[in-house]
């Protein structure tokens, strides 16, 4: 006898009541009692039940919340789908296998634990699954061992140990400094996304030309900042009260070579006019 059934009498008279009368939604009420037991409130879990309408009772989602996370945040920790009777372990394992990545998906997740279990001949069997972020398919949580085994026999205690990792590992989330981080960056991204898209639109707007630049005049830039970093938004060759750094001095008694620029993923940083016929050095830049 498993070490759930055995250590409640209570579960042990449900299961005898499925399996005297194989009622078909009887199956998700030992799995209910069944999973309240293994995370309880007081240790800092919550347990959602749905009944999807999908014309029977013979199936059940269970996913299990974790409050143990940095700033109280419920994320979930253990899903687990429960079909009663004349549904197979591929229908299970299919649901279960949607069901996680739309979590992941949608809290942001590292991965998910998962458990099915599929209702037959009088008897409960489950597996036990892992899902990460990337997987494409349930992968068994014993590398050594992926077929079903009784809920009732369970003579390993597959499930309670499967539980207690599952409870000893916590939500595998990023930490809490690198989701910081990340966020700062997309913010960063979403900001020069957004410019580009409206300098586009309004460059359409007002019939966009080119503008040339002469190289026997002096050039004059107009820099703007992000992130304490400075780019050069346009160029002139008069000074006004937008171009204020001149950037070239034209030479009478040399040729120029070579133009170069420092730039990154967000812009030019700057311009550089070589005389020479060999390439600047990097200090240069």
């Amino acid at each position: 006898m498993s070490h759930f059934i055995h250590q409640e009498p209570v579960l042990q008279a449900l299961f005898q009541r499925y399996r005297a009368h194989n009622i078909e939604y009887a199956v998700c009420g030992v799995l209910q009692n069944l999973v309240v037991l293994g995370f309880p409130i007081r240790d800092g879990f919550g347990n959602t039940f749905e009944q999807p309408p999908d014309g029977g009772g013979t199936r059940m989602d269970v996913l299990t919340l974790d409050l143990r996370q940095p700033h109280n945040d419920l994320i979930p920790l253990v899903l687990f789908e429960v079909k009663g009777g004349g549904s197979t372990a591929r229908e299970a394992e299919k649901q279960a296998l949607n069901y996680a990545q739309a979590a992941i998906r949608y809290h942001r997740l590292r991965g998910i634990y998962v458990n099915t279990f599929v209702g037959k001949d009088h008897d409960i069997l489950f597996a036990s699954w892992v899902v990460d972020a990337m997987d494409t398919a349930l992968r068994p949580a014993d590398h050594s061992h992926n077929s079903y085994t009784s809920l009732w026999s369970d003579p390993e205690s597959r499930l309670w140990r499967f539980w207690q990792h599952a409870k000893s590992k916590k939500t595998p989330t990023l930490p809490p400094e690198l989701l910081s981080q990340i966020t700062a960056y997309c913010h960063s991204s979403f900001a020069v996304e957004y410019a580009m898209a409206r300098l586009a639109l309004g460059c359409t707007k007002v019939n966009a030309r080119t503008t040339s630049i002469s190289m026997s005049q002096r050039i004059w830039a107009h820099f703007t900042t992000f992130e304490g970093v400075d780019y050069i938004a346009s160029l002139s060759n008069a000074a006004d009260d937008l171009h204020t750094e001149l950037i070239f001095e034209p030479d009478a008694f040399r040729s120029l070579r070579s133009i170069h620029t420092a730039e990154n993923h967000l812009g030019v940083r700057k311009i550089i006019f070589h005389y020479s016929e060999t390439s600047p050095e990097v200090e240069q830049v």
